[in-house]
């Protein structure tokens, strides 16, 4: 899958449903998430991680962002394409002063 694609991924989650005298049902709900994986140039110390962790977060339509636990300078983020993009991420981490290149999706 190239960066130009998006996959659908279903999460089913528990709901209320009146038709069901209010008992839990499964719903479907449809969402366009990309994650992907950068490499950052940088060696960084804990607090910088979880401060760019933070930063990233913050990006409208990022849903998660964190550093991987064995390498360090992995980072993987998973977002909306229609509310942000690899370059907007890119560009939050140009901000924090943290030079990064994108790997490719996860």
């Amino acid at each position: 899958m190239n960066q130009q694609q998006t996959a659908e991924i279903i999460y089913l989650k528990p709901e209320p449903d009146a038709r069901n005298d209010g008992r839990n049902v499964m719903t479907t709900e449809l969402s366009h998430r990309i994650g992907l994986v950068l490499h950052i140039d940088d060696t960084l110390g804990q607090a910088r991680r979880e401060d760019i962790e933070q930063a990233v977060g913050a990006e409208n339509g990022v849903e998660s962002a964190h550093f991987t636990e064995r390498r360090p300078h992995l980072m993987v983020i998973e977002y909306d394409p229609d509310l942000t993009s690899s370059t907007n991420i890119l560009s939050r981490l140009s901000h924090q002063s943290v030079h990064a290149q994108l790997i490719g999706p996860v």
